[in-house]
């Protein structure tokens, strides 16, 4: 049936069951920056005012027309607006780098904040490190960040010299519609990766993707997953859960990957579900 909301919020849509529903009403700006951790914990960013949120303290469920109150933010950023956001996850980079979150800023700070994020009690906090990239060029307006499947990072410069629907008239003359940039970062001295192959391979291949750290990888196997039957899927799943060692740091992990199969395939283990639920 029809879903009603006042003003700003974030909806979740499920394709495979074409459920949609209210995720987050809140009194948001513009709330288009979104990223999920290792853990699938997500990390909200209005964009307007720069503010950073964590995602599962205020998307309890809420009759319309009710929103959230108003939220702290885990990161007290530097610089607004943000254009866009993203989050480190490559052995590329050093250890230290891996799980940050990236904000792109594009007035005030040119540039893309790098910052750490750890616990803090049942949220989280965020502290600013190094700056991933800035620049002096007032052109210099870095709107999207992500991670490439061989392990580097790829930016987007708008570059352009008029920005925005308030300041400058939407069909001002000057506003360039030729220019823009693509840039790729590296880590000097470390090697990249070798891309994972995902497009047509087999069940079996592509849950073994499931172990690798990097998150785009994980993700592009489950979409590719998500393309073969649930008949096809489940099976091979079960026998692969079976097949995980125990001692292994990361089995937790797989074993939440395991679920999240689940989901995406659009069918129910209640004693796995129990058991993640229960997991520490």
């Amino acid at each position: 049936g029809p879903v009603r909301n006042t003003d700003a919020c974030i909806y979740r849509f499920e394709p495979c069951t074409y459920k949609f529903d209210r995720y987050v009403p809140y009194g948001f700006a513009n709330p288009h920056g979104r990223v999920f951790d290792y853990w699938g914990t997500d990390l909200i960013t209005d964009a307007t005012g720069n503010e950073t949120f964590f995602g599962p303290a205020f998307s309890g469920h809420l009759d319309y027309p009710a929103k959230h109150r108003k939220m702290e933010q885990f990161w007290q950023r530097p610089s607004r607006p943000c254009a866009g956001t993203g989050l480190i996850s490559s052995r590329h980079f050093p250890d230290d780098f891996q799980g940050n979150f990236l904000d792109c800023n594009v007035i005030g700070f040119q540039g893309i904040f790098r910052v750490k994020v750890s616990e803090d009690g049942s949220g989280l906090k965020g502290e600013s490190v190094e700056d991933l990239v800035k620049s002096d060029d007032p052109n210099f307006r870095p709107t999207a960040v992500d991670v490439a499947p061989d392990g580097s990072i790829y930016f987007l410069d708008w570059s352009n010299q008029l920005i925005g629907h308030m300041q400058h008239h939407i069909r001002d003359p000057n506003r360039d519609h030729s220019h823009g940039r693509i840039y790729r970062i590296t880590y000097e001295g470390r090697p990249l990766l070798k891309p994972a192959k995902i497009d047509g391979q087999p069940v079996d291949r592509l849950l073994e993707l499931l172990k690798e750290p990097e998150n785009n990888v994980r993700t592009r196997a489950k979409i590719e997953l998500g393309k073969r039957s649930a008949g096809e899927v489940v099976p091979a799943l079960k026998k692969w859960i079976t097949k995980l060692d125990k001692k292994d740091p990361a089995y937790e992990h797989q074993m939440l990957e395991a679920l999240w199969v689940h989901q995406w395939m659009n069918v129910v283990d209640e004693d796995l579900l129990k058991r993640e639920l229960r997991s520490p």
